[in-house]
């Protein structure tokens, strides 16, 4: 079982980071929780997890549906009718929407009424990496939670506290190389500070997770360095195609990569041109391809060739 599905949290003090986020929660189970909030955040930093620990806290069924697949109006007025029957266990209903961002203007705009007033039996809670791409009215209804990625020292307890459940039983200095190459790579992101983990908790001896660490460090120094110098200078697809093959890690994993060096790159450049086409990069790199995997980065990379 994979690290990120063995230690997903299950109720709120689960959760890790985030404390100002679970105090607010709390006060809301506490006192009446709003009718419909929205959940904003990185990829992989938790809103998805975070929903469901929600829907438990509430004693709630449980409807899950992502709206970068059910998206048109039609879905949207079939929702709407499915409100209208109660639980078969007689609770109260939680709807969570992942990717609601996915969502077309004609289904934000048929939900409008549902979400300002839902069914007293019934809450709603909204995911999105990209709250900009929702309806200003669709916003206005919604009380609007972020989930932040966790600062260094959280990402090194965080990864600790693993490491010491899973007998990672090496010398401190490669257990502590390990953690701080994690912590650089992943950002401040759960899922992908986990999905590095896993390249090295089950190796049987040191030089096996010095080589990992090296071939991670390989991959962002050069791999990931090309694919982004040519994604950024508009290369061909099949120069592009080239590099994505010669590339294993997981398409997130090639995204947040892909992220961290076009932010570095719009900083610090000042030509027009080149800055518009990292801007242009970052639109195309910021939904998450945790559903579309693999197939979402190469479409994402062949939109950006010359070839396009």
């Amino acid at each position: 079982m994979s690290l990120n599905i063995k230690y997903r949290p299950n109720s709120l003090s689960d959760f890790y980071g985030n404390e100002n986020l679970k105090n607010e929660l709390t006060g809301f189970f506490n006192s009446e929780f709003p009718s419909t909030i929205l959940l904003k955040g990185e990829s992989g930093c938790g809103k998805t997890t975070l929903a469901r620990i929600i829907a438990k806290e509430l004693n709630g069924e449980i409807q899950e549906l992502n709206l970068s697949n059910a998206r048109g109006i039609d879905a949207a007025k079939s929702l709407i009718e499915s409100l209208q029957y109660k639980s078969i266990f007689g609770k109260r209903k939680v709807i969570i929407l992942n990717e609601i961002a996915g969502a077309t203007r004609e289904w934000q705009n048929c939900m409008l009424e549902v979400l300002e007033e839902p069914p007293n039996n019934t809450r709603f809670i909204l995911c999105t990496t990209d709250p900009s791409k929702l309806l200003k009215t669709i916003k206005n209804r919604c009380v609007t939670l972020e989930v932040k990625p966790l600062n260094d020292k959280n990402m090194d307890n965080f990864l600790k506290e693993i490491i010491d459940k899973e007998n990672f039983d090496f010398n401190i200095r490669t257990i502590n190389q390990t953690i701080d190459k994690i912590i650089k790579l992943s950002e401040g992101v759960p899922r992908q500070a986990l999905t590095l983990l896993n390249k090295v908790i089950k190796l049987k001896n040191e030089k096996a997770v010095r080589n990992v660490l090296n071939d991670l460090s390989i991959s962002e120094s050069k791999e990931m360095r090309d694919l982004c110098q040519a994604l950024l200078y508009k290369k061909s697809w099949k120069e592009i195609s080239l590099i994505l093959k010669s590339i294993q890690d997981e398409a997130e994993s090639v995204r947040y990569s892909v992220l961290g060096y076009m932010s570095i790159v719009i900083l610090n450049q000042n030509n027009n041109s080149i800055r518009n086409r990292v801007s242009d990069i970052i639109s195309l790199f910021s939904e998450s391809f945790i559903y579309t995997k693999k197939a979402g980065l190469i479409n994402a990379c062949y939109l950006l060739s010359e070839d396009r």
